[in-house]
């Protein structure tokens, strides 16, 4: 089956987490999903930093950029973002 021929596009998903810096209190990832067809893409990255067990703070950008398909409505929708976050 070719790509395309049942769907208008093709997601392409990637993953990808570097840990082990800082003591293992700072995690860096991304995740993107790419739009083959029409050249549209959408990535997440973010820095997770473990203040102790408890406290996480995040710091994030949402990337959106898209000419055409389905990620052309989110075009102009690309954020920064801040998560503090405390377990118990």
């Amino acid at each position: 089956m070719e790509y395309g021929t049942r769907f208008s596009c093709f997601l392409g998903g990637i993953d990808f987490s570097l840990m082990a810096l800082l003591n293992n209190s700072l995690t860096l990832s991304t995740f993107a999903y790419a739009d083959v067809h029409d050249g549209g893409i959408f990535n997440c990255l973010s820095a997770d930093w473990a203040a102790t067990d408890q406290i996480h703070a995040i710091l994030g950008y949402d990337y959106f950029h898209a000419d055409g398909g389905m990620f052309l409505r989110y075009a102009n929708n690309s954020e920064v973002w801040v998560k503090l976050k405390y377990c118990f």
